[in-house]
């Protein structure tokens, strides 16, 4: 299966949307897209997994095992927001808070911003991975502003002006790394990463070493790592609830995808002890940071954008950590993390639609006005916060393994401690969510089969894989620990 197809499908949707009317034929062609790029990516996985890599003509599209976990997690996110905006738009329209014009909008930029994420982690040349993940910004920006009010534009204007100041460290870290590697591959292949990938011992170490940490603070902006991470509770506040989806679950994993490609060349030329140790920093800093405001959120979608903070951090201290059992589990935990806080936000914009807020002051007795829903909440809030019998509970005990192993024992139950604030701090956030009384002004009732089957097939990935790993999802997540381990 060609490469191109996978960012060829959505495209194609955004150009169809442009010139079709708004409705639900923009909305059926954004999900046919997303289908087709889901299975293209299922056939290529297969590909990977018995030929190790697969590349075009010319190696300016190449995935690996460690391409194709971030190429999964995106398609799965961008399916099921496709289809959760379905109704969520849809409802936006009917109720008048948008007209045609923005409803075609959204499906345009919506598409453009998919085929900006599955181009991530399909470049080979690393200059062109950051302007990629610069599209990533571009095409979102316009969608956090999408209801136009002030604070939307607040929060699209902070975000566009933090992850630029990030996008320009992380193009002087590139920069540093092209000079790292010119001597040794000259002006042709100094960027190609099936070029760099074996050749870290032979790349000048300053420069390298300069580099790897201006790219895991550009980067590091992208992906909300803390201190950086300010832009994330603002956006996620403002953007529609799928766009939240696409934000936390895929986009932000692109951005530490990124992170990870300069690690192995970081780790290569400069030895494990000094990268790792500056991942383990930002990372066990985002998870105590988020567990200290996860204790004190009363906004639905504030709590999940600082839960993406400490999921951030946790996937940066597992890879840290380092060994196979940390490059699995950091891998694992971002494809948990994705499928578990993308069907969240699509519960908090039930919640939001319902109830015409998402303060917890405002908003409870979910039980009893959507019971669906709010079982599936709780369900969410369990699986994200890594209790059995959910898969993030072993994506988490992988990672902490790692800590153990490496001899980060201190540093391993500072992090536990963490989880666990984390684990009180969101369970009694979503039980005043859940239980209680209902307002009186807001009427009973599901919000519809489109609003609902995206929150529940999300839950039964989760619970499946929690008792059964596919032999396959295996294979590709140890062949993307081996990618990070390098050769």
């Amino acid at each position: 299966m060609p490469l191109p197809y996978v960012v060829l499908w959505p495209l194609v949707a955004a150009t169809l949307c442009l010139v079709l009317p708004p409705g639900n034929a923009a909305a059926g062609l954004t999900l046919a897209a997303a289908l087709a790029s889901l299975t293209t990516v299922g056939l290529l996985t297969r590909q990977v997994l018995a030929h190790g890599s697969q590349a075009t003509p010319g190696l300016w599209l190449y995935a690996d095992a460690l391409s194709m976990v971030i190429l999964l997690l995106v398609a799965l996110v961008v399916t099921t927001a496709a289809a959760y905006s379905w109704g969520y738009v849809r409802r936006d329209f009917a109720a008048g808070e948008i007209g045609r014009g923005r409803l075609k909008r959204y499906y345009v930029l919506f598409n453009l911003f998919a085929a900006s994420m599955v181009a991530v982690p399909l470049v080979n040349n690393l200059g062109l991975l950051w302007m990629v993940v610069g599209a990533t910004t571009l095409t979102s920006a316009f969608l956090v502003w999408f209801y136009r009010r002030p604070e939307a534009l607040e929060a699209a204007w902070k975000y566009l002006l933090l992850t630029s100041v990030g996008s320009l460290l992380a193009l002087c870290g590139t920069v540093l790394t092209y000079c790292a590697a010119v001597p040794v591959f000259g002006t042709t292949f100094a960027l190609e990463w099936t070029a760099l990938r074996g050749a870290g011992g032979l790349l000048q170490p300053e420069a390298l070493k300069l580099g790897f940490l201006l790219v895991v603070i550009g980067y590091g902006t992208k992906a909300g790592l803390a201190p950086m991470h300010t832009w994330l509770p603002d956006a996620h506040s403002q953007a529609p609830s799928p766009v939240c989806a696409l934000l936390s679950g895929a986009e932000l994993n692109c951005a530490l995808y990124a992170v990870m490609r300069f690690y192995v060349l970081a780790a290569g030329g400069l030895g494990r002890e000094l990268p790792g140790t500056l991942l383990m920093g930002f990372g066990l800093f985002s998870v105590l940071l988020a567990a200290l405001f996860l204790l004190t959120q009363r906004d639905l979608k504030r709590l999940l954008a600082y839960s993406s903070v400490e999921h951030m951090g946790l996937v940066a201290a597992g890879a840290g950590f380092g060994g196979p059992i940390g490059y699995y589990g950091a891998l694992f935990q971002m494809l948990n993390h994705a499928l578990a806080k993308s069907l969240l936000f699509y519960a908090a914009g039930n919640v939001l639609h319902r109830y015409r807020t998402t303060r917890l002051t405002g908003a409870h007795g979910l039980l009893r006005v959507m019971p669906l829903t709010g079982v599936l909440a709780l369900a969410g809030a369990l699986a994200i916060t890594g209790v059995p019998p959910f898969s993030t509970f072993w994506s988490k005990f992988f990672i902490a393994a790692a800590g153990l192993e490496g001899g980060h024992r201190l540093l391993t139950a500072l992090l536990l401690l963490c989880l666990v604030a984390v684990f009180a701090g969101f369970l009694q956030a979503v039980g005043r969510l859940c239980f209680g009384p209902a307002p009186d002004p807001v009427p009973a009732g599901e919000q519809g089969p489109a609003m609902t089957v995206p929150i529940l097939a999300s839950i039964l990935v989760l619970l499946a894989v929690g008792f059964y790993l596919p032999p396959w999802l295996d294979a590709l997540l140890r062949g993307a620990a081996a990618v990070l381990a390098g050769p």
